[in-house]
This record gives C-alpha cells, structure tokens and sequence, in this order.
C-alpha cells in the first residue's frame, strides 16, 4: 500500500485517483483517462472532496492507494491564487453530491445539470475558477481527464511512497471526521426540512437563519442535540500532546521528529489562529445585530476554538525552543 509523501504537497495541489474497481474503471474507459475521481488538497494534512456523502474533508493520511499508477498530483503553474481557491473549497462543505450532474459529465449524458449539487472534478474546477484561474472550458460538466491534460497545471515527480504498517492501520481506523460528515449532512437535511428550502451549506442554513429568525430555536436546538458544538472537543482529548507541554516533551518519537512535528503544528495554527479569529468576529457582529441562540452558540464555540488554536501555537513554539537550545548547549560542551 502507498501514501501521498506529506510533505511535498502544498496547499492548491489536486490529487487525482483511480483503482481497479468497476465503477472506477468504467468512468476511466469513457473518459480515456487514467483518473476517476478529483480531489482538492487544502493543506496541513487536510483534503475537501466530492463523493456519496457529499462535500467533506479528511486527513491526507488515510488516502490509501494499491499501486503508485492510482494516483498523481498536479499544481497551478501560479499559485498566489491558492488562499481563495481552498476558501471557495471549504465553503462548498455539506453540498449533496449530484449522482445526474456527475453522469452528465462523465458520459455527457443528457442529463440535468444540478447547479446547487457538486461532484469530484467540478469542485476542484470551480475552486480554481472562483479564484480567477480556468482550468477547464466548463467546470459544471468537467472530468478528471480535463483536469489532467489542463494547461495550468504541472504533474509533479516523486510524490509517493509506501506505506509501514501502523501508517496503513491509522488509515483504516475510524476517522472523527467521518463523524464530522454525517452531523453536517443531518443538520442539514433537517433544516431543509424546517425551512423547506433547497440549504446545501452551514453558510446557506446562517443566511437563510438571518433572513427568517423565528427558527432560531429549532436550529439551535437541532445543532445541540447533533453534538455539533462537542466535536472539536474530541481532539483535545484525543490529542491533548498538542495543547500540553509536558504531554506533547513525552511523545515516543525522536527529539528531530519533535521539532519537525513542532513546527507543523506551529505553521497549522498560525492558519487555523486567522480563520477561527475571522469567524469569531463575524458572530460577535452577527450576535450583536440579531441576538439569536444560534449566534451565541457560535461565538462561543470560536472563542473556544482560537484559544485551542493559541494554545496549541504557544505549545509547540515552546516545544521547538527548548529542544533547540538544548541542542546548542550540548554542541556547545561536546569535546
């Protein structure tokens, strides 16, 4: 079994799978590709895709492929653009995966298109196209094979490497954001229900909130009951290593693998430190104007989830700090 190399990928890169199974082939065969299904990689071990369960996220490393011919990665030639285009990405978060929309592009079927759905490769197409870059004539009916033969877009060497065996165990455990995918989609498949209007995204279900306050209680209460707002806390306890000094000094792992890991998590959060702090902002002035439960909710949870953010950038800067000075100091006494 083989993993994307982690460390070569940067936020932008697209990811472009196939396997050998039936589904996989016969879209591959019709397409005269080599690829099957698209996918956007947004950084910090984090990729967005579309599949049966709609717009999500998971971890980079628990992409397993059988063979390094299943997958290929390929960056925009000019990635100054990659910011808006992982913003569009995450945005699309919850949208229902389009079954007709993804025939039509893959047969060019005469098929409805579904404007409000998405599927793999006109995800990652439209992503691009938001932030200013066409990747292809028409994102709405693209393939992974436009996506490959883009002029925008280089493959890169070298991206693959086997995988050991806890790294391929890790991979097959459960992920909490499989967790993550089906509270969302519940949530919003009730709250089409409530307002009884086509709400494909959580940004969708707050404007449409905004505008018709009186289900402020059942949404709220709705998003209490999904455990919604505790989903975050599963990684504090899970991973307390990244918000704790002494937890984080006492990893099995080497003191270089320490500082390397440090470093990621300091990178990670300075990113994750500006998005909650954004978001923390839009509910204090969202509070203030429409005093919803579900406001109050939010504020609180980003309160929650920047101090985490800021504990977790001072852990490891910490963690880099004290393992470097050691290193000097015993360079410095050696004989």
């Amino acid at each position: 079994m083989f993993l994307l190399k982690m460390e070569s990928l940067i936020a932008g890169d697209i990811i472009l799978t196939g396997n050998d199974e039936k589904l996989s082939r016969v879209i591959k065969k019709y397409t005269k590709g080599g690829f099957s299904h698209a996918i956007l990689y947004v950084g910090h071990g984090s990729y967005i895709h579309s599949d049966r369960d709609g717009v999500h996220s998971n971890n980079i490393q628990r992409l397993l492929f059988e063979s390094k011919d299943n997958v290929s990665v390929f960056r925009a030639i000019d990635n100054s653009i990659v910011p808006a285009v992982c913003q569009y990405a995450r945005s699309q978060v919850g949208k229902e995966y389009s079954i007709p929309s993804a025939v039509n592009a893959q047969f060019k079927a005469p098929i409805e298109v579904a404007s409000n759905r998405q599927f793999c490769s006109k995800l990652v197409a439209q992503a691009y196209e938001y932030a200013g870059l066409k990747l292809v004539k028409v994102s709405e009916r693209c393939t992974p094979k436009e996506i490959e033969e883009s002029p925008s877009l280089k493959r890169l060497d070298d991206i693959v490497r086997e995988a050991n065996d806890a790294e391929i165990d890790f991979a097959n455990s459960e992920s909490p954001l499989d967790k993550q995918t089906r509270v969302t989609n519940d949530i919003l498949e009730n709250a089409r229900k409530i307002f009884d209007r086509d709400i494909q995204t959580l940004s969708e279900l707050t404007a449409a909130l905004f505008i018709n306050p009186e289900h402020d209680s059942k949404i709220s209460k709705l998003m209490l009951l999904s455990g919604y707002f505790s989903l975050w806390d599963e990684d504090l306890a899970r991973n307390s290593w990244r918000y704790e000094y002494l937890s984080f000094m006492e990893l099995p792992i080497s003191k270089q693998e320490k500082v390397d890991l440090a470093r990621r998590e300091i990178e990670s959060s300075k990113e994750m430190v500006s998005r909650f702090g954004s978001m923390l902002e839009h509910y204090k002035q969202a509070h203030e104007k429409y005093d919803l439960e579900y406001t109050r909710l939010h504020k609180s949870l980003y309160e929650k989830l920047l101090k985490a953010m800021l504990d977790n950038n001072k852990v490891a800067s910490r963690v880099v700090s004290t393992l470097t000075v050691l290193a000097q100091t015993r360079s410095y006494i050696s004989p």
